[in-house]
């Protein structure tokens, strides 16, 4: 759920980042499986989403 509170908060920085790779993610994910992408984008996307938070706290 806090991706929907930055996305309101901002949606101009935001909006760029997230829309791009979802297109490039259903692009690909008919010749990937998608256990594969879950493995690989999960911990990208944790990661990311927690740096995010770590600095709109500080």
């Amino acid at each position: 759920m806090p991706a929907i509170t930055i996305i309101e908060e901002n949606p101009e920085s935001f909006f760029p980042l997230a829309i791009s790779p979802i297109f490039y993610i259903f692009g690909i994910m008919n010749k990937i499986p998608t256990a594969f992408l879950l493995v690989v984008f999960k911990p990208i996307v944790v990661l990311l989403l927690g740096q995010i938070l770590t600095i709109r706290h500080l």
